[in-house]
């Protein structure tokens, strides 16, 4: 009776958070009872509430070999194990605790976030619904299925949950937050902003909403509001690493590259894992011309979960730049065909060093098949054979330590299909000039932030180059091209076959005018004369200033003064075309 008594008042103590009566109770308890669960469980997490982590899991685990069908030290124990960093066996651990007691709300609600954190987002929602159907109006365990629903990609349904969320909570920050980040999956960018500023008014200081402001504020194009949600974040959390590394993203759409490579460093400071910012950075230090650190950073890629899918897997290891003990390397390709012939200029110097096979992409096949260096060249798709390394083309700089190959031409058209074009444009009059408005629209993926919608044109845009004494020729593929019909400009697209025969038509024109697809790669590694198009907030190949390229010697830059702005470069085109 003494024990219970004894036990009863600890229990009230740490009812009343007063801690040192606690323990003292309870080691009075365990000091008559070494094996009493309920001693042993409730120390056990007082030791967790200061920190104490391995002592607390001792008292647990005693607890539970004293008691094993005890679910809430079962909860107790999984704690402990996320505070030691072992979410596997906190899953584990929860699960067999409501196995024992499945109406345990708060238990169910941490597996689920700690679930949601390893990104089984499938066990998750089915831990979730289970958990809903006892509770249906558990607006906390709706916020997780909502967050899991979201990791599966299924945003629509995240959307409901969070709304249902909100109308169970209507003050509840986290469940407005989301429903923000949702809605700006789904590109409603203007809602999502209002969301946040919704979750703002209930959280006015949350560094984490704030950062996501920013991020939404830079998708409408607005740079300096979004520089300034980041600093209010950062004022909040100054170690926040996803707002550094954003931040960073915004000053090098502002052109300030000193200052986003240092918030570049800070976020890798901050979380020295973290890929984003090693890639940002890698980017920003190639578009300042730092190409010695940008290449090593840029290695930084395959870690970032864009280019994790995009992955070949070969059960071979990645060259490094050796003989390969005279066994035969795969150089292969990785991201866009402009990309492809850019680096495609490498492959010569890595023969130099060991028997190379290039695997380029289907279309450039044939253009590729008598560049100097490679054994062999080959679509991807293609049977292998047999390899001792690989490497992706984008690595070669890195892996070479080169310095940028001369700017001279090293892609040869077919000449069968150049006399074949020749004769097909002959009657064409005055000078003949190609012209690209527009480049894959899936560049930058899904997201809000694609590229693609910046480096475009409408090729309405282009009618002050349709002069007397030029005759335009479409080299436009893919859905754009259908804005030729009313345009004053000959198209035999659908004759190109592949880049072969596109390099062919280019090289019986007089001049190439493109926004930054591969054709201006293709046209400068032909060595024709090439204008480029270029938007503001520049891709990192082409240098943040200059008209020229350090990689094609026949290239000429016509920048944007900034951003949305095509008119000026294509009246400079204009002048330019009528000064010749």
């Amino acid at each position: 009776m003494i024990i219970a008594d004894a036990l009863n008042a600890a229990l009230a103590a740490h009812r009343a958070n007063n801690l040192t009566d606690a323990k003292a109770g309870y080691d009075t308890v365990l000091a008559a009872m070494p094996d009493s669960p309920d001693a042993l469980y409730l120390r056990g997490m007082i030791h967790l509430v200061e920190g104490e982590l391995e002592a607390g899991e001792i008292l647990t685990r005693r607890a539970i070999d004293a008691k094993p069908d005890f679910p809430e030290a079962l909860g107790n124990l999984g704690r402990i194990a996320v505070a030691r960093g072992k979410p596997d066996m906190a899953i584990h651990i929860w699960q067999k605790s409501l196995r024992l007691k499945p109406d345990e709300a708060e238990i169910r609600r941490e597996l689920g976030r700690t679930l949601v954190a390893a990104k089984r987002y499938e066990d998750a929602v089915a831990s979730q619904l289970v958990g809903l159907l006892q509770t249906p109006d558990d607006a906390a365990m709706l916020l997780v299925l909502g967050n899991a629903l979201q990791g599966q990609g299924q945003t629509d349904a995240a959307i409901a949950i969070y709304r249902r969320g909100i109308a169970l909570q209507p003050n509840d920050a986290d469940h407005q937050h989301n429903l923000g980040v949702s809605l700006f999956e789904l590109r409603e960018i203007d809602a999502a902003i209002a969301q946040y500023r919704t979750a703002l008014t209930l959280r006015p200081t949350d560094p984490d909403i704030l950062n996501s402001l920013g991020v939404a504020q830079r998708a409408t194009g607005d740079l300096d509001a979004a520089v300034a949600s980041y600093r209010a974040s950062l004022v909040v959390a100054s170690n926040h690493a996803q707002a550094l590394n954003n931040l960073g993203v915004a000053q090098t759409g502002r052109r300030e590259l000193g200052d986003a490579v240092a918030s570049y460093r800070a976020a890798i400071a901050a979380d020295p894992s973290a890929a984003d910012p090693h890639y940002n950075l890698a980017l920003t230090l190639l578009l300042g011309g730092q190409y010695r650190e940008g290449w090593a950073e840029m290695e930084w890629r395959w870690q970032t979960a864009a280019f994790q899918k995009q992955v070949q897997n070969f059960a071979v290891p990645a060259w490094t730049g050796d003989a390969a003990d005279g066994g035969v390397v795969l150089l292969h390709d990785e991201q866009g065909l402009g990309d492809t012939i850019q680096f495609s200029r490498f492959v010569a110097l890595a023969a130099q060093r060991a028997r190379v096979v290039l695997q380029v992409q289907p279309p450039l096949r044939r253009l590729l098949a008598d560049l100097p260096g490679p054994e062999a060249v080959i679509a991807r798709g293609d049977k292998l054979p047999a390899i001792t390394r690989h490497l992706p083309l984008m690595s070669l700089p890195y892996v070479l330590g080169s310095e940028i190959p001369a700017a001279a031409c090293y892609l040869q058209a077919p000449a069968d299909r150049v006399a074949h074009w020749q004769a097909r444009l002959a009657s064409l009059p005055g000078r003949k000039i190609g012209l690209v408005w527009a480049g894959n629209p899936r560049l930058g993926g899904t997201s809000y932030d694609r590229a693609d919608l910046r480096r475009s044109v409408r090729l309405a845009h282009f009618h002050p180059l349709a002069l007397p004494g030029v005759s335009l020729v479409s080299l436009q593929k893919g859905p754009a091209s259908a804005q030729v019909a009313g345009f004053p400009i000959s198209d035999w697209t659908a004759d190109l076959s592949d880049m072969a025969e596109t390099a062919a038509l280019i090289m019986t024109l007089d001049l190439v005018i493109s926004v930054d697809t591969a054709v201006a790669h293709l046209a400068g590694a032909l060595g024709r004369p090439v204008w480029l198009l270029n938007r503001f907030d520049c891709d990192w190949r082409w240098l943040v200033t200059g008209d020229s390229s350090v990689w094609y010697g026949s290239l000429r830059q016509f920048r944007q003064p900034i951003a949305g702005d095509w008119a000026t470069p294509i009246a400079q085109m204009q002048m330019a075309l009528q000064a010749t």
